[in-house]
């Protein structure tokens, strides 16, 4: 993941020959958080990387084009998409299998619904849904 940190100097920040120094000349680009052009100064863009393990992943052909594409449009690597993507996947998860659990330990402590109870309720919440809609 990176992170953007701005500094604005007259002269060169120290380390700006390091690969995630970008610099931005005045006038040549547009300052990113004003979206104007910047004629007054250097704007040094400051990306500090914070380093991870690394992880191999295979793909297929075309979710390989779509994760491209989706990486250019978004300007982004598709190293950051994919952990982005692993990142969701395990949030949902995690949450699914402690709702899981959770739902066992109640059942095991005796708290437990009927079935024709619960289908009933069910029923009655898709009838007043369908009402709704129409």
């Amino acid at each position: 993941m990176l992170t953007p940190v701005k500094s604005t100097a007259r002269s060169r920040p120290a380390g700006l020959d390091r690969p995630f120094l970008r610099p931005h000349g005045p006038a040549a680009r547009t300052d990113a958080l004003t979206s104007r052009p910047n004629r007054d100064e250097n704007v040094f863009f400051v990306y500090i990387a914070i380093m991870s393990d690394p992880v191999t992943l295979r793909l297929d052909p075309e979710t390989r084009k779509r994760l491209d594409k989706l990486a250019k449009a978004t300007e982004r690597s598709r190293a950051a998409l994919a952990a982005d993507a692993v990142r969701q996947y395990l949030d949902l998860n995690e949450w699914q299998i402690a709702a899981i659990q959770a739902g066992v330990a109640e059942a095991n402590r005796g708290r437990l619904i009927d079935h024709a109870e619960l289908k009933a309720k069910w029923e009655k919440k898709l009838a007043a849904a369908v009402d709704a809609a129409r």
